[in-house]
């Protein structure tokens, strides 16, 4: 009979979740605090620890803002947890319902920055009309939401990131949960190259269990097979966190990332990017200063087209073209997003404008990745938290090289040289597939459009003229 045949790999295992007490505790201490705001960016496990906060509550319920499509519908979800049953339309209505709870209830609404408007500007206006024995527990990667006076008066408490991080000891229990050999130094340094960050401290760890490893360098193995993932959910913001994470970054801008969730906390004393994604970056950066680039070439006389490398970018959607044309056509390469918003989505509400605008960087990033497989798209394509840009450096376009023939071809004429002054006629007239068209239209993009045309046409009548001229001629044509 043969031998049974064993895997040398260990049974994949379970996702271990650690129940952190004392952050479960900071909650039930402050449960008559009006409001207990939990705000980090993505992966500090804010949904996980008010799921297990409200699981060992009687009175408290857990909502996710994805049920929640509009301030009618956050009013209705929160009438039934408190067992209202009919309630009048609006806020201040609802307020006068429930002014009699005696009762003390918890409401825990997670990821509120997703909360259409109308129901985080109805949620905000509850949190000051409601009576004390209802309280809230937000989860939020900004707490830009919530005034800060709502801070200064104790209205709100809050867990940032820092205190939301794992420590030392929670990295022990998770080593010894999955089985992974772990000195004390080896927890120090992955407290260390990812600031306590729980989603990769636990990715890291679970990569060492499945990979049969200690965990010796295991941050840096798991760091090295998905650090692209790790690109990938800090994409938007990739251009203003390099700018934040040089010596010379300015406090104010750095606080204003940390108030918003861009991966920035305050640690030490100090604002600063946290390790994980300063690492992502230096690597970025040390991979685009040891490798040249292709250049984008862009045609945008007549059908508008982008190659690199000779490979086409095929755009996700025309508005996504529409977008980088423009860009790729402001004199400085740069556009806030505050024109772009009203350039390309003049009737939608300033909200929906610029979800709408990042869904168009998204979908550039996307169109533009995937003709890159080695060159960081952020060498092309750069979305701060004001400003969205296209580096002039990084593309060629075909309507630079026609407006330089032409003005070659003028100096040359100036100079009587009408050989040389004819050949880069010729050279722009190939060039020019059709006339420059900007979509939608605006004032600085019409007269480059009249500018192209009329380089054009003189462009056309001096080659009809020096054509006419034998090549001895030496008097100056007459061009009308």
């Amino acid at each position: 009979m043969p031998a049974a045949v064993t895997s040398r790999r260990p049974p994949r295992p379970q996702r271990i979740a650690l129940q952190r007490e004392h952050l479960l505790e900071w909650l039930t201490r402050r449960a008559d605090v009006p409001v207990r705001v939990l705000h980090a960016p993505t992966g500090f496990g804010k949904s996980l620890l008010m799921q297990s906060y409200v699981a060992r509550r009687r009175d408290a319920a857990y909502i996710h803002a994805s049920e929640i499509a509009s301030c009618d519908r956050l009013l209705h979800r929160l009438a039934m947890e408190l067992g209202f049953t009919a309630l009048a339309d609006g806020v201040a209505s609802f307020s006068d319902a429930i002014a009699s709870l005696e009762t003390p209830f918890e409401i825990a609404l997670d990821d509120i920055d997703t909360l259409p408007t109308d129901a985080l500007e109805a949620l905000l206006e509850l949190m000051l009309r409601t009576p004390p024995a209802l309280t809230f527990i937000l989860g939020t990667r900004s707490r830009a939401a919530i005034e800060p006076r709502c801070f200064l008066d104790g209205t709100a408490q809050a867990l940032d990131p820092m205190r939301l991080a794992f420590d030392a000891s929670e990295i022990a229990m998770l080593c010894s949960a999955y089985s992974v050999a772990a000195t004390e130094y080896d927890i120090v340094e992955l407290q260390r190259e990812t600031d306590g960050w729980p989603m990769l401290v636990h990715a890291a760890i679970r990569h060492a269990h499945l990979s049969q490893r200690s965990l010796e360098n295991c941050f840096r193995l798991w760091f090295e097979e998905y650090g692209g993932a790790l690109h990938e959910m800090i994409d938007d913001a990739t251009g203003t966190l390099l700018q934040a994470a040089t010596p010379n970054a300015r406090v104010s801008e750095l606080q204003a990332l940390e108030r918003s969730g861009e991966f920035v906390c305050r640690k030490d004393g100090r604002y600063a990017v946290l390790q994980p994604v300063i690492t992502l970056l230096r690597r970025d950066l040390g991979d685009a200063q040891t490798n040249a680039i292709l250049p984008i070439e862009v045609n945008v006389l007549g059908e508008f087209e982008a190659h690199i490398g000779g490979t086409k970018v095929n755009w996700i959607r025309r508005k996504d073209a529409q977008v980088f044309k423009y860009l790729a056509l402001t004199p400085s390469g740069t556009v806030t997003r505050k024109e772009l918003c009203r350039v390309f989505w003049p009737q939608h509400d300033a909200p929906q404008a610029h979800q709408n605008l990042r869904t168009s960087c998204c979908n550039i990033r996307s169109a533009l990745r995937a003709c890159l497989p080695a060159t960081p798209v952020e060498r092309y394509f750069l979305s701060s938290g004001t400003d969205v840009s296209v580096p002039h450096s990084a593309i060629v376009t075909d309507l630079e090289k026609f407006l330089n023939h032409c003005a070659a071809s003028e100096a040359a004429m100036r100079e009587a040289q009408y050989d040389i002054a004819l050949a880069e006629d010729e050279t722009a007239v190939t060039l020019y597939r059709g006339p420059l068209v900007i979509e939608p239209e605006d004032a600085f993009y019409a007269n480059l459009t009249r500018e192209a045309e009329q380089s054009f046409e003189a462009a056309q009548r001096r080659i009809t003229t020096l054509r006419q001229l034998h090549p001895s001629a030496v008097c100056a044509p007459q061009i009308a």
